[in-house]
C-alpha cells in the first residue's frame, strides 16, 4: 500500500510504486505478533483457571482495542511496534479462551466439528481482510491501511457485546464449587431441561475435576514431562509445532482439545508463538530483493516439513472425536495405543449414553410387563 510505504517505508525506484519497506522493518512488524504471543503465554500460564474463560476472551478484546487505537492514532514505528506487540497479546488470550470456552462447554459429540468451526471462522476473516485490502489498496492516502485497521474493531466489538448474554462454561464452575451455576449453564448453553441429565451432567464433571485434582497434587512444572503426562504434553506440542510447520493455524485448536490443563496450554502457546516468531522473523530475509530474493519458491519449504508432519500425525495422534474430556483423561491414564483410542471401552460413559440406555432399558421392562397383562 502505498500510503503505508510513504509513512514507513522508503523510496525505491525500482518498485512499481516507487516505495518498499527495509527488511529490518518488515521483520519486527511480522515477529512482534508472535513476540506478544508468548507473552501472553506467560500470563495465562500463571493465571489458568484462576480466571474464567469469559474474562480471558475480554482480556483478548480489550487488548484488541488497544492495539488497533493504536495503530491507527500514530504514524510512527515505535506506535507501529507497540500496537503490534499488542495485537499478538490479544491473539495470546484469544485463541486459547476461545477453544477453553467451546470444548469445556459444547457436548463431546459436538466439540469437534464446532472448533471445525472456529478454524473456518479464521479463514474466512483472513479472506475478509484479504479482500478489504485489496478494496483500499488503490488509495494513495493513509485511509488505504486505516481502514483495514478499522475494520479490525468489528469482531472484538461484537464478542464483547455476545459474552454478557453467555454464561461460563460448566467446567469452569465446577471448579470454583458452584454446582448451581454449572447446571444452569449446562440448561442455557445446551438447551437440556430434564433434572436428572443435568445433575448427571455436572456429577460427572465434578468427579472428573476431583480425580484430576487428586492425580496433580502437589504437581510442578517438570512433572509435565513425566509418567503418562509426558505423551500428552509432546503430543500436544507437535500439534501446535504443526501449525507452525503447515504455515496455518489448523492443528492449534486440535491440541488444545487434546490436553486441556491450564500450565499444559500456556507452555504450549509459549511453544507456538516461539516458532512462529522465528517463521516471521526469518522469512523476510529469504524472499526479500535486498537479500535471499527467493521470492515465492521460499514456499517450497513447507513441502518437507508436511511430510514430516503427515507421518508423525498417523504413528503419534490419537482419534479424539467422540470423546469426553474426562474420557481422554481415562485413555492417557490407561496408556492406550493412538490406534486404539477411537475402539478402546472405556469406563466413564458419556451421560448422553447413559440415559439412552436407561431410557431403553424402561422400554423394555414396560413392553415385557404389557405383553404378560396381554397374556392374561
Amino acid at each position: 500500500m502505498r500510503g503505508f510505504l510513504e509513512i514507513y517505508g522508503h523510496v525505491d525506484p525500482h518498485s512499481p510504486i516507487g516505495y518498499n519497506i527495509s527488511t529490518e522493518v518488515q521483520r519486527l512488524i511480522q515477529s512482534l505478533i508472535n513476540t506478544g504471543s508468548f507473552v501472553s503465554a506467560f500470563a495465562i500460564y500463571f493465571l489458568g483457571s484462576r480466571i474464567s474463560r469469559r474474562l480471558g476472551l475480554w482480556i483478548g478484546c480489550a487488548l484488541a482495542f488497544l492495539s488497533v487505537s493504536i495503530m491507527i492514532g500514530v504514524e510512527n514505528l515505535g506506535g507501529l511496534y507497540a500496537g503490534r506487540l499488542l495485537l499478538g497479546m490479544s491473539n495470546g488470550f484469544l485463541v486459547p479462551y476461545n477453544v477453553m470456552f467451546v470444548s469445556e462447554s459444547a457436548p463431546s459429540l459436538l466439540t469437534g466439528p464446532i472448533l471445525g468451526m472456529t478454524i473456518l471462522q479464521t479463514s474466512l476473516g483472513a479472506l475478509f481482510g484479504i479482500l478489504v485490502d485489496n478494496y483500499t489498496n488503490g488509495k494513495e492516502s493513509s485511509a488505504s491501511w486505516r481502514i483495514p485497521l478499522g475494520v479490525m474493531f468489528i469482531v472484538p466489538s461484537l464478542l464483547t457485546g455476545f459474552l454478557f448474554f453467555l454464561p461460563d462454561t460448566p467446567r469452569f464452575y465446577v471448579m470454583k464449587g458452584e454446582d448451581g451455576n454449572a447446571l444452569n449453564a449446562i440448561r442455557r448453553l445446551r438447551g437440556i431441561k430434564d433434572e436428572a441429565v443435568l445433575r448427571a451432567e455436572v456429577e460427572d464433571i465434578r468427579s472428573a475435576y476431583e480425580m484430576e485434582q487428586e492425580l496433580h497434587a502437589g504437581v510442578h512444572l517438570k512433572d509435565m514431562f513425566c509418567g503418562t503426562d509426558l505423551r500428552r504434553t509432546l503430543l500436544s506440542y507437535g500439534c501446535i509445532i504443526g501449525g507452525t510447520c503447515t504455515g496455518i493455524t489448523f492443528m492449534a485448536g486440535f491440541s488444545l482439545y487434546l490436553f486441556l490443563m491450564a500450565k499444559t496450554v500456556g507452555t504450549e502457546a509459549g511453544i507456538n508463538a516461539f516458532f512462529g516468531w522465528m517463521v516471521s522473523f526469518f522469512s523476510p530475509y529469504f524472499i526479500n530483493s535486498d537479500k535471499l530474493n527467493w521470492g515465492p519458491t521460499y514456499g517450497y519449504i513447507w513441502g518437507g516439513s508436511n511430510l514430516i508432519l503427515a507421518v508423525w500425525t498417523w504413528v503419534f495422534v490419537p482419534e479424539t472425536k467422540g470423546r469426553s474430556l474426562e474420557q481422554l483423561d481415562e485413555l492417557f491414564e490407561k496408556r492406550v495405543g493412538a490406534r486404539q483410542f477411537s475402539s478402546f471401552v472405556v469406563e466413564r460413559q458419556l451421560v448422553d449414553d447413559i440415559v439412552a440406555s436407561r431410557a431403553e432399558g424402561s422400554r423394555s421392562t414396560a413392553s415385557r410387563i404389557g405383553r404378560k397383562k396381554h397374556l392374561h
